[in-house]
C-alpha cells in the first residue's frame, strides 16, 4: 500500500479536511465566549434562559457520537490494515528479486546471466516470466472449457512462465504437479488458479483441456490463489503456461561493474518492497 503523495487532490483533500476541522472546533469556544458577561455573573444578576442548556446538551451529545464513531472508524481501519499485512500472498516472498528484462540484449543473454548467478551461489532458482509477481499485465476472453456458457466471454488473467517459475517463488499447488523438464508435453500444458477453477465449474481439472485463442492447453494443476497489487481486492482468474545469503545476492545483483546488469540498482526491486 502506498500514499499518492504526488496526487495534487490528495492534498487538496487534507487540506480542505484540516481547515474545516479546524474551523468547526474553534467555532463554539469562540462564540460562547464572546456572549459571555462576566460582570453580570460576578454580581449574581445573570439569570439561566428556560432554554440556556439545551444547546450544552446537544453539543455533548455531537461530541459524545463524533467519539464514538472516531473509535469505531480506528478499529475498523486497524482491522483492514491487518487483514492486508496478514492475508496469504499465495507465494513466498522473502528474498525474491525482480528483474526487469527491456532490452534484446539482456533477452539473448538470459541463459549466461542465469548460469553465472547460480554457479556463483547468489540464487537458488531462477525464472523467467512475462509479467510481473505483483501486478496483473494481461489477459484474455477468448478462453473456453467444457461446458462454458457460449455468451459468457469473462477476462482471464495470464501469464507465460519457464519451469522452474513455480519453484522460484514458492506458489502452492492446491491439485496435479507443477511444469517440469521431464515432461515434453507441459508446452501445451496449463496451471490455472483456485479463482479460475472457480469460475469455470470444472469438476475434474486434472482430466480436462481448455482452449486459449483457439489452442488446446492440458490442465497439470492449480495454484492457491495469489494477491496482486491491491491486498484487498478479490484474486482475479488467471492461467500460466509454459536458506541463501539475500545480502550476497543483491550485492552480486547490484554490482555496478556486473556485465549483465550494469544499472540493476534501479531495475531489480525486492517483491516484498513493492508489496509492504
Amino acid at each position: 500500500m502506498t500514499m499518492p503523495w504526488f496526487n495534487p487532490w490528495f492534498w487538496l483533500a487534507g487540506i480542505t479536511f484540516s481547515l474545516f476541522t479546524g474551523i468547526v472546533a474553534g467555532s463554539y469556544p469562540a462564540l460562547y465566549l464572546s456572549s459571555f458577561q462576566p460582570l453580570k455573573v460576578l454580581k449574581g444578576n445573570l439569570r439561566a434562559g428556560r432554554f440556556a442548556a439545551v444547546p450544552r446538551k446537544v453539543l455533548v451529545i455531537v461530541q459524545f457520537t463524533v467519539s464514538v464513531s472516531l473509535i469505531i472508524g480506528t478499529v475498523v481501519v486497524f482491522r483492514q490494515i491487518q487483514f492486508a499485512k496478514n492475508r496469504p500472498v499465495g507465494y513466498n516472498k522473502g528474498g525474491l528479486i525482480e528483474v526487469r528484462i527491456d532490452s534484446p540484449e539482456l533477452f539473448r543473454r538470459y541463459a549466461a546471466l542465469r548460469n553465472d548467478l547460480r554457479n556463483s551461489g547468489a540464487v537458488v532458482y531462477m525464472a523467467e516470466s512475462s509479467g510481473s509477481v505483483t501486478a496483473q499485465d494481461g489477459g484474455t476472453t477468448n478462453f473456453s472449457w467444457p461446458g462454458k456458457n457460449p455468451d459468457s466471454h469473462p477476462l482471464i488473467m495470464s501469464n507465460s512462465v519457464t519451469h522452474d517459475y513455480g519453484r522460484t517463488i514458492g506458489w502452492k499447488l492446491s491439485r496435479g504437479r507443477d511444469f517440469s523438464r521431464a515432461f515434453s508435453t507441459d508446452t501445451s500444458a496449463i496451471i490455472l488458479n483456485e479463482s479460475a477453477l472457480k469460475l469455470t465449474g470444472i469438476q475434474k481439472p486434472l482430466e480436462s483441456f481448455v482452449r486459449v485463442n483457439g489452442k488446446e492447453f492440458r490442465i497439470i494443476g492449480i495454484v492457491k490463489d495469489m494477491i496482486k497489487e491491491n491486498p484487498f481486492s478479490p484474486v482475479n482468474p488467471s492461467w500460466r503456461f509454459g536458506g541463501r545469503s539475500l545480502a550476497n545476492a543483491l550485492h552480486r545483483f547490484r554490482n555496478p561493474g556486473h556485465y549483465f546488469l550494469p544499472d540493476c540498482d534501479a531495475r531489480c526491486p525486492l517483491v516484498y518492497e513493492r508489496m509492504a
